[in-house]
Parts: structure tokens; C-alpha cells; sequence
């Protein structure tokens, strides 16, 4: 069946009209404003209560334990080991009261170190031998540091006339029927002071710089591992045969001294140079 359009606008004002409608009461817009201010302040309100009280809260409901109950635990803690630190104490004083009167010899647990080490070293020996093994003539002045040798068979009475061209291979030579270093006396010692370029010794040349020493200059002599000090007195230029003479002179004094004789002038056998020199140590 068709209908018209006019017929169905009837049927759509018959069912607007056939209900009565409800009508809207709307507040005025200066209310409505005032009712969201309202809404606003409450709730910022509460906001900022439940924030500044945030841990009263949480308290309440047990999530946090409060700070000020831990420390007045701590506190209380603190004063019972107080407490018990002082009766310790008292019970100390009263024992050491009571054994104040007895006498208790106590040995030292340790000496003091100090003490320890002036003794060690009020008995140690600083002398130590530190010269060399074989005996030795020594001259810092001209730095000469050689092996003293000494003779044994030779057994002439004259200086001159003695061979020790051997001997004098090896350093230089203590005449045999002189005083030993430490004895009274007067110790002979000589050495050469040139050679033959044909002739190879090491010693060959060893007394050339004897005459650049001078008074109270100082020679040492090593001699059985012992050191002797001298000082020289005197220098003379002898001939051969006047050696003998000039070294008796000192031989028979209640001294010591040690004679250093070569041949002079260098290069030549003409004449003999002689040091005498005393012990001074």
C-alpha cells in the first residue's frame, strides 16, 4: 500500500503531539560559576591537607614507621650502656681500692730500644783492618801506592854493593839488616827511579816523583797488616860510599824512622837522594 507524504507528516505530528514534554530549568550563568568555584576550592583543599600531612596519614594506616620512635629507641639504648658502662666503671674502682695497698714489683715487658742500641754501641769495635793482605808503601802526596818487599837472605853490610835487581822487579825493597817497621831504629827502603829501555819492570821508575816531597810531608808503611805513620824531617843528596855513614846516624836513636833512598840525579847512578822521615803514628 503506498502513502503520501502528506500523510506521513501527520502521523509524525500526531506522535509529537499525542506526549507531553518536560520542560528544562536551567540556573542562571553567575550560579553556575559560583557552583564550579566551589567544586574547585574543595577539591584543591583536600589536596593540599592530604599532602601536608602526607606522613600523618601514612602513619595511620601503618605504611611508615615514625623517625622520632627509632630515636628515642636509640636514646634509650644509649643510656642503659651508659648506665651499665658506669657500674662497670664502679666495680673497677672498687677492686682497684681495694688492692690499692699491695706492693707488685713488675719487670719491664721490654727494654727501650734506645737504651738497646747506645749499649750495642758503647761495646762495639769500629776498628776495623781494612788494609791490604800484603805489606806496602804509600805516599799520597805523589800517589804512590806499591808493594813493599822484604829480603831476607841478602846479608851485605854495604848498601851499595847489595843485588836486588830481582827484588826490585816487584816493588820496593826493604834493606834485610834494617829494623822492622815498629821497631827503634832506622828502616831502609829503596827503589829505582829509571831504567834501560831494554829492561821491562813495572817498578822501573817508581821512586821519580820522591823529590817533589817536602818537610813534615807523610809517607805510611803497611807492614804485617798493620798501618805506620811518618812524617819527614829531612832530605840529602849522598855519595855511594857516604850512604852508610849518613844512614847510621838515625839507626842508633830510641826512635823510629824510615829512610826512602834512589839514585840521583834521574837516569844516572852517581849519587843517592835519601828522605828520612820519623813515626808519628
Amino acid at each position: 500500500m503506498h502513502r503520501t507524504l502528506d500523510s506521513l507528516i501527520d502521523d509524525i505530528s500526531y506522535k509529537n503531539t499525542s506526549k507531553p514534554q518536560k520542560k528544562t530549568v536551567r540556573l542562571p550563568v553567575f550560579l553556575q560559576e559560583i557552583k564550579l568555584f566551589w567544586a574547585i576550592f574543595i577539591a584543591m583543599f583536600f589536596g593540599m591537607l592530604v599532602f601536608t600531612n602526607a606522613n600523618l596519614f601514612m602513619h595511620a594506616l601503618g605504611l611508615v614507621h615514625n623517625d622520632y620512635d627509632n630515636q628515642s629507641l636509640a636514646f634509650a639504648q644509649e643510656i642503659d650502656s651508659m648506665i651499665v658502662d658506669s657500674a662497670i666503671e664502679r666495680k673497677q674502682d672498687a677492686i682497684l681500692e681495694k688492692y690499692k695497698d699491695i706492693s707488685i714489683t713488675q719487670n719491664p715487658v721490654a727494654t727501650n730500644i734506645g737504651t738497646v742500641l747506645e749499649n750495642k754501641l758503647a761495646q762495639y769495635d769500629f776498628n776495623f783492618n781494612t788494609l791490604p793482605p800484603v805489606d806496602r808503601l804509600v805516599v799520597d802526596g805523589i800517589a804512590l801506592d806499591v808493594p813493599l818487599i822484604s829480603v831476607t837472605e841478602k846479608s851485605e853490610g854495604d848498601f851499595v854493593r847489595g843485588d836486588f835487581d830481582i827484588e826490585l822487579r816487584d816493588g820496593v825493597v826493604k834493606y834485610p839488616t834494617t829494623p822492622m817497621p815498629g821497631e827503634w831504629g832506622n828502616t831502609l827502603i829503596f827503589g829505582h827511579t829509571s831504567q834501560e829501555r831494554r829492561e821491562k819492570n813495572p817498578y822501573g821508575t817508581v821512586f821519580s816523583n820522591l823529590p817533589k816531597l817536602q818537610a813534615w810531608d807523610e809517607i805510611k808503611l803497611v807492614w804485617k797488616g798493620e798501618l805506620y805513620k811518618y812524617k819527614i824531617v829531612e832530605t840529602v843528596i849522598r855519595r855511594p860510599k857516604d850512604v852508610d855513614k849518613e844512614f847510621q846516624k838515625r839507626q842508633n836513636m830510641d826512635k823510629e824512622y824510615i829512610t826512602l833512598m834512589w839514585c840521583y840525579p834521574l837516569g844516572t847512578t852517581r849519587q843517592r837522594m835519601m828522605v828520612m822521615a820519623e813515626r808519628v803514628y
